[in-house]
């Protein structure tokens, strides 16, 4: 080759590495948008309270779960719909948003069934061939597999809309969280009682982007009691991504 001819192959390589580099460049700036507009969405942690009096027997003020102490108490069929908050952090709205709650309800409430009668107390609560949760005290159904799947239209980047989603617990999950409480309650000061374990609660949430593309977010969902009384307990909802 002669020197005008590397000259030339020098030069038509340096603009090919230029273009390539331009190429990668627009490449990752394009990525880094895309990230930066797929929605985020976290779930809040939450506080559990409950109130009232387990004077004849019934499990009723237990299924009156507050945020605070200054909630009211609304009169609902399981007394109050008790919500977690729910916020995208992204800048990308998300949108066709599909839940799907998972809980071991049918061995969570077999355990509690045996819990109930080592202590020689009534078995109150049943999982039926139906899906539903039967209890005795209050006199009640709560069908389990009517609550697994739930939709909302959209939610917004927090930037935007300053106001969390309000997604409700299945209120199967609260009935029988609260009768497995209930037991630990009416054994309350008695040092060989097992302490009660809650088995984790999954949240799965799917969604669009404003490309339309298709997302998820899963979530652990745990349950941690650190205070009760002989009537009442307070506890945290811990979601954890996974």
């Amino acid at each position: 080759m002669t020197f005008d001819q590397y000259i030339s192959a020098g030069a038509s390589m340096a603009a090919f590495l230029a273009a390539f580099a331009t190429l990668l460049t627009v490449w990752q700036i394009a990525k880094q948008r895309k990230a930066t507009y797929r929605p985020d969405i976290v779930v809040m942690r939450a506080r559990v309270i409950t109130t009232g009096e387990l004077s004849d027997g019934s499990i009723a003020p237990l299924l009156k779960w507050k945020r605070s102490e200054e909630d009211a108490d609304r009169d609902d069929f399981l007394g109050n719909a008790y919500p977690l908050l729910l916020v995208n952090i992204a800048m990308g709205a998300a949108t066709s948003v599909s839940t799907k709650w998972k809980f071991p309800m049918e061995t969570f409430i077999s355990e509690t069934r045996r819990i109930a009668r080592e202590r020689g107390l009534p078995e109150e609560i049943e999982f039926r061939s139906n899906g539903g949760v039967s209890h005795v005290r209050p006199q009640m159904t709560s069908f389990w597999t009517n609550q697994q799947d739930g939709y909302f239209d959209y939610l917004l980047p927090a930037s935007i809309d300053h106001e969390p989603i309000r997604l409700d617990l299945p209120s199967a999950y609260i009935l029988a969280v609260a009768a497995h409480m209930s037991l630990f309650l009416k054994g309350f000061g008695d040092e060989d009682r097992e302490a009660p374990q809650v088995p984790l609660l999954k949240l799965s949430l799917d969604f669009n982007d404003i490309a339309g593309q298709r997302h998820r977010t899963s979530y652990d969902i745990e349950f941690h009691w650190y205070a009760v009384t002989p009537h009442a307990f307070e506890a945290e909802l811990v979601p954890k991504r996974v």
